[in-house]
């Protein structure tokens, strides 16, 4: 199993955690707590490398304050530069054992709801009595009657739908302006977890791919996978490549990196979030200046209420925890009408 989409979060996320525990879904560490990191940059391998918060999103290292502190983490520095192993620590940063999407699952499950797939939303219509959502399918136009509406599209998708009355003109100026991240995902499969064989945990940190994951670290009977994550520049470098180019350029740098991934490799695919329809990129970039301005969308427009990564609180923003957030007000919003 591969996660194409969201993939960990860490402890604090006391929401997901939440729902985690109400519907039984299996957690398991991201990160590794034994075995070598390594890190491959400006051309020159690092083994024994220790990662710094800035290199793996929710992990971190001890860290001391004051004077010894400081001492104690210049040394820190010198020894990632150097790539002396020292004693680390790993954020309870976790993943769903069988996928991120099993919470999904669980709360469709739990809501009993009328879910209807494959349906594209074009309008939506409300007045003093009411909201009226009409859709496309397959087999034709359809149309949803209302009391409230929680609007829960992706900032990207948010102008291609048609408001009666109008979405007020800050909503659609941020709607259109906003840009969204570029981030990929590589998958490569290998005969074996190779890298384990001298003490490495499949856990590297790269210029040329990105993040390197060993998803499966702890599960010894599943199939050997190396996982390339990209964001930003790096993203879109890699994206302007075809498949096949993708794979074999990550097949190389992972054997700069992990030495034998080019004996080693089954098969590989890859995925780009900027080619996806329904959202077309990583997350929207509020937090590049728009922060404040954001908050627009925790506030109701008639009858329609918005709930997303965009649409919550700023500690959240861009977070599945954010998410939830924003739909659980919603809901008490509504709940209190």
């Amino acid at each position: 199993m591969a996660q194409a989409g969201p993939a960990r979060f860490p402890g604090a996320f006391e929401r997901v955690l939440s729902y985690a525990r109400q519907f039984d879904l299996a957690l398991a560490p991201f990160y590794p707590s034994s075995g070598r990191f390594v890190a491959f940059r400006n051309g020159t391998r690092i083994t024994n490398y220790a990662p710094t918060p800035d290199d793996f999103w929710a992990y971190s290292a001890p860290a001391r304050s004051g004077i010894a502190g400081i001492a104690t983490n210049s040394i820190a520095a010198l020894r990632r530069v150097a790539g002396t192993p020292r004693a680390r620590a790993v954020t309870p940063t976790y993943r769903f054992s069988r996928g991120t999407d099993s919470l999904a699952h669980a709360l469709a499950a739990a809501g009993r709801g009328d879910i209807r797939l494959d349906t594209t939303v074009q309008s939506l219509v409300q007045d003093a009595g009411g909201v009226r959502v009409s859709c496309t399918t397959a087999q034709g136009d359809v149309s949803v009657d209302a009391d409230y509406l929680v609007c829960a599209v992706p900032l990207s998708q948010l102008a291609a739908l048609r408001f009666s009355p109008a979405l007020p003109e800050e909503m659609r100026e941020l709607a259109t302006t906003i840009p969204f991240s570029s981030a990929l995902r590589i998958f490569l499969e290998m005969r074996r977890p190779y890298w384990r064989d001298e003490g490495f945990n499949g856990f590297g940190i790269t210029d040329t791919v990105g993040e390197i994951w060993d998803p499966h670290f702890d599960e010894a009977a599943m199939p050997a996978l190396l996982v390339c994550y990209a964001r930003d520049e790096l993203a879109e470098r890699l994206s302007a490549l075809d498949e096949p180019r993708r794979i074999a350029r990550a097949v190389d740098e992972v054997d700069r990196v992990l030495p034998g991934a080019t004996a080693h490799f089954l098969r590989g695919a890859s995925i780009v979030w900027r080619e996806q329809r329904w959202i077309g990129g990583g997350w929207p970039m509020v937090r590049n200046g728009y922060e404040s301005r954001i908050s627009v969308f925790r506030r109701r427009f008639g009858r329609v209420f918005f709930a997303g990564d965009y649409a919550t609180e700023p500690a959240w923003l861009n977070m599945v925890e954010g998410a939830i957030e924003s739909g659980e007000r919603a809901a008490n919003a509504i709940h209190a009408s």
